[in-house]
């Protein structure tokens, strides 16, 4: 995945879970998308999703698999994978 597509998944997922994040912890996030850092922030925002269940459209949910191959070798995969099933 590229980085702009990184980053437009960055916001997508923002938008749907920002209002379940506090404040400040929602300007961390958008500061670090602004700053190119969309793993962390991607990373925050799939935990916040799956604590407040936040309904995802199927096809976000494809897109977050197409995320994650790119980090298939990362220490925090089997992590993540675990929220992108409890997402489904």
């Amino acid at each position: 995945m590229d980085k702009s597509a990184e980053t437009d998944l960055a916001w997508d997922l923002a938008e749907i879970a920002g209002f379940h994040i506090p404040e400040p912890d929602r300007t961390a996030v958008f500061t670090a998308i602004g700053a190119g850092d969309c793993y962390t922030a991607i990373d925050a925002l799939l935990e916040t999703i799956v604590r407040a269940s936040v309904p995802v459209p199927p096809s976000l949910v494809a897109r977050i698999g197409d995320w994650l191959n790119a980090y298939i070798h990362h220490a925090e995969a089997p992590r993540l994978y675990e929220l992108i099933n409890a997402i489904k």
